[in-house]
């Protein structure tokens, strides 16, 4: 029998993904100054790395769906997403910090940074010991004998939305110090759509609303509500460009 939501999931994810891969060929195009090369190929880093998480997490589901699902093919699927989202978080915080700082020299101490972080990840699914598969009417997940439990689930937690947070505010405190239209416009559109995309998952956690069918449909809905925000950002409609005065990058 076919899980429906199972299904709908799945398919939310491979279209999120298109969605994510293409903000990112968009910035890749649109940024093409040699003295930032590093920083603008780590924010399409963010959007590629994003996309292809989401796709192998969609097909897994997707599987999951028709009943077809395994521990050995989701232990895979995990260790490979968590690989390309510690990428993927090391690419976008380096990018808003060398905006904010001018350090182009960043770039290796986070990535040893998220190097440990992805131990500290596959050390949680390894001491937790799984055994099986854990499926819901949104997800599919690994089941644990022993999962790990008190401040490491915080530090983790806490290190995966945390430092972006703080980035992106970082980011938008140059809204400041600039008057030109276009910047500001700009900022304030990727700065904030990053803090709500990582903040509103961490406002959540504390009420317990995670596991409900509105937030399983309204947490996808923010991260894709984010990526059409920021592709807007580099890619101003033309009536936005016409009212505001604001040119495309």
């Amino acid at each position: 029998m076919v899980s429906e939501t199972l299904l709908a999931s799945a398919v939310f994810s491979l279209l999120s993904g298109g969605v994510f891969a293409f903000v990112g060929y968009s910035v890749q195009r649109r940024v093409k100054n040699p003295d930032v090369r590093l920083p603008g190929a780590a924010f399409t880093v963010w959007w590629y790395m994003l996309a292809a998480a989401t796709v192998i997490g969609g097909v897994h589901v997707g599987v999951a769906a028709f009943g077809q699902a395994s521990l050995d093919s989701m232990l895979l699927s995990t260790q490979l997403g968590l690989v390309l989202f510690c990428v993927a978080l090391w690419g976008l915080l380096y990018h808003l910090l060398y905006i904010y700082t001018g350090r182009a020299g960043l770039w290796l101490p986070l990535a040893v940074g998220y190097g440990l972080y992805y131990v500290m990840l596959l050390y949680f699914v390894i001491a937790s010991q799984p055994t099986g598969l854990k499926t819901d009417a949104w997800s599919v997940q690994l089941e644990y004998a022993a999962q790990l439990e008190g401040p490491f689930i915080g530090i983790l937690i806490a290190l995966l939305l945390v430092p972006q947070i703080l980035g992106a505010f970082a980011y938008f405190f140059l809204y400041f110090r600039t008057d030109d239209r276009t910047a500001r416009y700009r900022i304030s559109l990727v700065s904030w759509s990053i803090i709500l995309w990582f903040g509103i998952p961490l406002v959540s956690l504390p009420l317990g609303v995670s596991q409900t069918d509105w937030w399983q449909i309204a947490s996808r809905f923010i991260g894709l509500g984010a990526a059409f925000a920021i592709l807007a950002a580099y890619r101003p409609p033309m009536w936005v460009r016409t009212r505001f005065q604001i040119a495309a990058v």
